[in-house]
Order: C-alpha cells, then sequence, then structure tokens
C-alpha cells in the first residue's frame, strides 16, 4: 500500500503532461478535459485541491512562464512573443503580461537586461 497514488494525483500529472506539450497551441479548456475524460468542473476541483488554482489558471501561468523566458532569453519582439505562445491579440498579452508583473513586456525585458549587466560589471 506504500506505492499506492490516488487516481486524481495521476489525473494531475497528466493534464501537467497535457499543459506542457500543448500549451502554445491549444488554449481551449475542452481540450484538455475531453484528453482527460472528465468534466471542467470536475477537473477545476481537482485542480483546486492539489494547486490551489483552476485549470484556466494553470493554462494562463505556463503561457506566462514561457513569455518570461522569451523575453528574458531571446531577442523576439513581444508581439512575436504573443504569436508565439498562440495568443492572437498583441494588446491582451500585453495587459495579461503587465497585470501579472507590474510592469509591460518591453520594461520587463529593459529591467532585466540591467540586472544582468549589473551582476556582470560587479
Amino acid at each position: 500500500m506504500e506505492n499506492y497514488i490516488p487516481p486524481d494525483w495521476k489525473m494531475m500529472n497528466r493534464l501537467q503532461e497535457l499543459i506542457e506539450g500543448n500549451f502554445r497551441e491549444k488554449h481551449d479548456l475542452q481540450f484538455y478535459c475531453g484528453a482527460l475524460g472528465i468534466t471542467i468542473r470536475r477537473l477545476n476541483k481537482v485542480t483546486r485541491f492539489y494547486f490551489k488554482k483552476t485549470l484556466y489558471e494553470l493554462l494562463q501561468d505556463r503561457i506566462h512562464k514561457e513569455a518570461v523566458f522569451l523575453l528574458s532569453e531571446t531577442t523576439m519582439t513581444a508581439k512575436e512573443i504573443c504569436y508565439e505562445l498562440g495568443v492572437c491579440d498583441p494588446a491582451h498579452f500585453t495587459r495579461s503580461f503587465t497585470l501579472m508583473e507590474g510592469v509591460t513586456p518591453s520594461e520587463f525585458r529593459n529591467v532585466r537586461r540591467k540586472l544582468i549587466n549589473n551582476a556582470v560589471s560587479t
């Protein structure tokens, strides 16, 4: 009985794999529900239990994490990153990013560059 893994936890592992493999193209929550064979209501109940977030919030967090990475590690513009992540509206992307980070994508990149330059010069 020591190796028992609850079915809901297995489902959460599968959900994380699905999000990781599809977050750029699949923003429709029904895709994830269908792949797991579960209703959105039930899936949100389980994700809130394990992660304290809804499916939508988990997906948005992953998209945001990738946006931060791309802004930090590439020279892609915010608009290019927006399209790379499957977000069709650059204005929505900028608003969402600003809401989560407190600064626009370009301000984020500028602050990041200054921090890196200061760290290198010291």
